[in-house]
C-alpha cells in the first residue's frame, strides 16, 4: 500500500534513453533503511546466505565470532557489519555495499546505518538509490519505539522520499517474535501507511508490505512451512524483483560521483557510481572541482575488467596523468572534459521542511548541506518564496515544518551539483541542523559558479 504526496513532486527525469548494445539485466540500486535494531543487517545477511552468495567458510567465521562475543543471533548481521566498531557496538556505521541478482535485476544493495549518529552516512546511500527497502520490526514494543516522532523509521522514510526515491518495499521484520500474528501485521500496517501517505509522500501503488523474519529466513526467498496462509504470496526477493527498472540518462554528459580514491603503482583509482553518460578506456575526464584532467587507463565494473561503462554502473576507474590522490575526495565528480559539471558557490533550491524541524528556517540560518557524497556547511542567504503563496506575496520571513520553499543557499566551499532539470540525481540535497534533518529537496538553479583551477592539458586520447 502507499500514499499521495502533499508536497510538489519533482518532474520525471526525461533524459532516460536506453543504450544500444547487447541486452543485460538492468541494475537497481536499493538502499536499506530503518530504525536502529530493526534487524536490517541480519535480514540482508540472511538474504545473501539464502541466495548462496556467502561462502561456507565466511558463514562459519561469522557464527564463531558472534558466539565469542555473546551475540550468537548476530551471525547474519556480521556478514554485513564487518568493521570492528560495528561489531563492538552492535550497529551499522557505514554503508555496506553488496550485490545479488533476481530473475530480472542486478541489485546493488546499500545497507545504510540506522543509528541517529550516522544519518549522514545513510543520506549518502539514499542519494545513490533507485528504490528503498524500509525495515520495521513487528516485535511488541519495538515497532512503537522505532515509530516515535524523532525515531529513524520516520526520518529515513521522509528523507528517501524527498531525495526522489519513489518506490518502496517495506519489510515487516521479526514476525517470528509475534508468532506470525496477522493482527500484529495489520496493526503495524495501520500505523505505518497513513504516515507514508501524509508525511513521506509515497504513492499508495508504489509501496509493497512484506512480512518476513530475518532471523529464521522465512519469506525471504521462498515460502516455507512456517509461513501461515494469510501471508500474501510474495516473498521479499519477489517484491524487489517487481520493482521497475530505473531509467538511466545515458545520453547526458558523463558524471561519476567519487566515493573513494586510492593509489596503486603508477596510477590513481577512483570508485563511484556513474550517474549519467558513458565512459570508455582512453577517455579524457575532468576531476571537479579541481579543474584538472586525467585519462582513463582501465575500468572495473562488478569485479570484471571492461572497456566501457554506462549510467547506473558502479565502477572503479584507473586514471593516468591524474591529480595526486590526496587531493581527490569523496563528493568530487569525474566528468566529461568537454561538458564539465557546474561547481557552485551558491544555488537556488526547492526544499520541503521536514517534521524534525524544531526552529523555523530564517534568512541567515546556518545549516549543513548533504549532496550525494558531499557534506559542507552552508547559509540560507535568502528565502525566495513559499510554494503555493499568492502571486505578488512578499518574501516570507521564515519557513516552518511542512512548508515547501525556494531558498538561495551559499556553501562554505564549492560543491559539484546539477540543476534538477539537467540531471536529477545530482540535484538531490538534504539540509541538517545539529543531529536533525530539517529540509530536503532539489537544486533548481546554480546561481553562482566557483572559481576553480584552470583545466590542464591532457595527453592525446588513446586510439
Amino acid at each position: 500500500m502507499a500514499p499521495t504526496s502533499t508536497a510538489p513532486a519533482p518532474p520525471p527525469d526525461s533524459s532516460s534513453d536506453e543504450e544500444e548494445g547487447p541486452p543485460r539485466k538492468p541494475q537497481l540500486s536499493l538502499v536499506v533503511v530503518g530504525h536502529v535494531d530493526a534487524g536490517k543487517s541480519t535480514l540482508m545477511g540472511h538474504l545473501l546466505y539464502e541466495l548462496q552468495l556467502v561462502p561456507q567458510k565466511e558463514m562459519h567465521r561469522a557464527e564463531r565470532e558472534s558466539r565469542e562475543r555473546g551475540k550468537a543471533s548476530f551471525k547474519f548481521a556480521y556478514l554485513m557489519d564487518a568493521h570492528e566498531e560495528e561489531r563492538e557496538r552492535g550497529v551499522t556505521v557505514d554503508v555496506a555495499v553488496k550485490r545479488f541478482e533476481t530473475p530480472s535485476r542486478r541489485v546493488l544493495l546499500l545497507d545504510a546505518p540506522g543509528h541517529r549518529d550516522f544519518v549522514a552516512n545513510m543520506i549518502t546511500g539514499a542519494a545513490q538509490a533507485d528504490a528503498a527497502l524500509l525495515v520495521v520490526p513487528a516485535a511488541t514494543g519495538e515497532f512503537e519505539s522505532s515509530f516515535l516522532e524523532n525515531a529513524q523509521t520516520r526520518e529515513h522514510a521522509v528523507i528517501v522520499s524527498r531525495l526522489g526515491v519513489s518506490r518502496l518495499v517495506v519489510a515487516v521484520n521479526k514476525m517470528d517474535a509475534v508468532a506470525w500474528s496477522r493482527d500484529r501485521f495489520e496493526e503495524v500496517r495501520a500505523a505505518l501507511v497513513p504516515f507514508l501517505v501524509r508525511d513521506a509522500g509515497f504513492k499508495e501503488e508504489d509501496v509493497a508490505l512484506v512480512p518476513v523474519s530475518g532471523l529464521t529466513g522465512e519469506n525471504l526467498t521462498k515460502r516455507t512451512a512456517g509461513v501461515p496462509d494469510w501471508v500474501p504470496r510474495t516473498t521479499l526477493l519477489e517484491a524487489v524483483d517487481a520493482l521497475p527498472a530505473a531509467k538511466r540518462p545515458v545520453r547526458k554528459p558523463m558524471r561519476l560521483v567519487v566515493a573513494d580514491a586510492f593509489k596503486v603503482v603508477g596510477a590513481t583509482i577512483v570508485g563511484g557510481k556513474l550517474e549519467s553518460g558513458r565512459v570508455r578506456v582512453g577517455d579524457r575526464v575532468l576531476v571537479a572541482p579541481l579543474g584538472e584532467t586525467a585519462q582513463v587507463k582501465a575500468l572495473t565494473c562488478h569485479g570484471e575488467s571492461v572497456r566501457r561503462a554506462r549510467a547506473g554502473d558502479n565502477v572503479d576507474v584507473t586514471l593516468s596523468h591524474a591529480p595526486d590522490v590526496t587531493r581527490i575526495h569523496a563528493g568530487f565528480v569525474l566528468c566529461d572534459a568537454r561538458a564539465p559539471i557546474p561547481v557552485a558557490s551558491a544555488f537556488r533550491a526547492r526544499v520541503h521542511a521536514l517534521p524534525l524541524l524544531s526552529v523555523p528556517i530564517l534568512n541567515g540560518s546556518q545549516l549543513v548541506l548533504y549532496a550525494h557524497s558531499t557534506e559542507v556547511p552552508c547559509t540560507v542567504e535568502r528565502i525566495v518564496g513559499l510554494v503555493g503563496a499568492k502571486p505578488g506575496a512578499p518574501a516570507p520571513r521564515l519557513v516552518r515544518r511542512g512548508q515547501t520553499a525556494d531558498l538561495l543557499v551559499r556553501v562554505a566551499r564549492p560543491v559539484c551539483v546539477e540543476a534538477m532539470d539537467d540531471l536529477r540525481p545530482l540535484s538531490r540535497i538534504v539540509l541538517r541542523s545539529g543531529d536533525a534533518s530539517v529540509a530536503a529537496g532539489f537544486v533548481t538553479e546554480v546561481t553562482e559558479r566557483a572559481d576553480v583551477v584552470p583545466a590542464q592539458r591532457a595527453p592525446p586520447r588513446a586510439s
